[in-house]
């Protein structure tokens, strides 16, 4: 007999082995959707927080960019060539406060069509005593 030369344990551990032996298989096709969406969710709110980073970029640099003098439609123009045309654009120029405003409203980029978020960001700059209109 094999399991006189072992104990007891071993031959019935053994046993259970052979009986338990697709459970492993099993255990994987039920975990493994629910692996894919949680690392889909994660990477999708990585991309979403990336391009919500590029958009605040993009505007405190035409913000910056219209504070110095640069006309609304080289600013758009600006806009459009870092970002596309996919976003829409609204330059304030507020006197009383000295202030240029660039605000930017995006969507984001989406897979099967669905667009779940929209980016935006407005980024404020000084205008320069010389440009402040009183």
């Amino acid at each position: 007999m094999r399991c006189a030369r072992f104990s007891p344990t071993w031959c019935e551990t053994r046993l259970l082995l052979r009986a338990n032996r697709g459970s492993i298989t099993a255990e994987w096709a039920l975990a493994l959707p629910a692996v894919v969406v949680v690392a889909g969710v994660v990477i999708t709110g990585i991309g979403v927080g990336l391009d919500q980073a590029a958009l605040h970029q993009v505007a405190a640099d035409a913000a910056r960019a219209a504070s110095l003098g640069l006309g609304d439609g080289d600013v758009l123009s600006r806009i459009r060539s870092t970002e596309g045309h996919h976003v829409a654009v609204e330059i304030q120029r507020d006197p009383s406060t000295h202030t240029v405003c660039v605000e930017i409203e995006g969507s984001a980029r989406s897979t099967a069509g669905i667009n779940l978020f929209h980016p935006s960001s407005t980024m404020c700059a000084l205008l320069p005593p010389e440009l402040a209109q009183p």
